[in-house]
């Protein structure tokens, strides 16, 4: 009995040594796995350390130069109206002026009568408005960047031409399309241009101070204008005249046909006296009628047939004037 307790007590001895020692071991290796760990975070500064027993944070990549929001600033690219007046130096409106948006060909219109126009469609970017008219010098404007689905204004003024201009107008004011405008030098007609839709022209600075006169094939020659420099100068075509009458043999007898031709032709105004007229009449009443002349002075040539041929006395028209009753008679 005494021999059981007494082996009992050794082996608790034992028991107890061992667990001495195993604390011991522990604790003799603590202080390595510390050292560990602060060798671990060398790395790290004070305020991003984590505490013992936390996990460190992942590495974050260098991010360089700051990244600019484009959306922020971004301007958006889109389109807008230029709408505006076309008006000279003295503020009146210029009507069929040309107005269009340069490098962009489609971008282009011409100005109403009260001198208005409107282009849709155009960029919101920069762009540069041309405006053009006859008689004026080329307007360029720099229209600057707008917001997109708006209305922008931009009025024109066009300056005079260094150069003579004006318009070519018929009998009732309205501008004449396809009418020759030139200037007359020792009866010589030089530098000859034509009328605009609106007839409207331009002749260069060496035509300053000549005597011009337009022309065209509906109406009577205007009379001559000194031009002078700007765009005032207007040309007035006078209207047309005619000569209407009757062809009689002497005894009375009415010609079956006859031809009737412009003779000779001395204009009222001066200037070269040429025109061609040339037409046949047949009719019971033996009478003609020769339209569409300018005032001067007429000799009319009749050819009958059989060769025969007969001249009328001179006849004078004045601008616009209808001169009927006159007679012919043939041998």
């Amino acid at each position: 009995m005494n021999d059981s307790r007494w082996l009992v007590a050794v082996a608790l001895g034992l028991i107890v040594v061992g667990v001495t020692i195993a604390m011991a071991v522990g604790l003799s290796h603590e202080p390595e796995r510390h050292e560990q760990s602060a060798a671990d975070t060398d790395d790290w500064d004070d305020e991003t350390a984590p505490a013992y027993g936390q996990t460190a944070p992942e590495p974050v990549e260098d991010p360089g130069e700051p990244v600019e929001d484009e959306d922020a600033d971004e301007v958006v690219e889109g389109l807008r109206e230029l709408s505006g007046v076309v008006a000279d130096s003295a503020g009146d409106p210029v009507e069929g002026a040309e107005v269009e948006v340069e490098g962009h060909g489609r971008l282009r219109t011409v100005t109403d009568q009260d001198g208005g126009y409107r282009l849709h469609s155009v960029p919101t970017a920069p762009v540069t408005l041309v405006a053009r008219a006859s008689g004026f010098a080329e307007t360029r404007i720099e229209v600057t960047r707008t917001e997109p689905d708006g209305e922008h204004s931009v009025d024109v003024k066009l300056a005079d031409s260094s150069g003579a201009a004006g318009m070519v107008l018929d009998p009732d004011g309205e501008g004449v399309t396809g009418a020759a405008i030139g200037c007359v030098t020792d009866m010589q007609q030089q530098r000859a241009v034509t009328t605009d839709r609106y007839g409207r022209f331009e002749l260069p600075v060496a035509s300053i101070g000549c005597m011009a006169f337009a022309r065209h094939r509906s109406l009577g020659d205007s009379p001559r204008v000194k031009l002078e420099v700007g765009s005032r100068n207007f040309l007035v075509l006078a209207p047309l005249g005619s000569i209407a009458g009757v062809v009689r043999y002497a005894g009375g007898r009415v010609p079956t046909s006859f031809t009737v031709t412009i003779d000779d032709f001395t204009p009222a105004g001066g200037g070269e006296g040429q025109k061609s007229y040339r037409h046949t009449f047949a009719n019971p009443r033996g009478s003609f009628t020769v339209r569409r002349l300018q005032a001067g002075t007429y000799l009319l040539a009749v050819e009958l047939p059989r060769g025969q041929q007969v001249k009328s006395s001179a006849i004078e028209v004045k601008s616009g004037q209808q001169v009927k009753g006159v007679q012919i008679t043939a041998p």
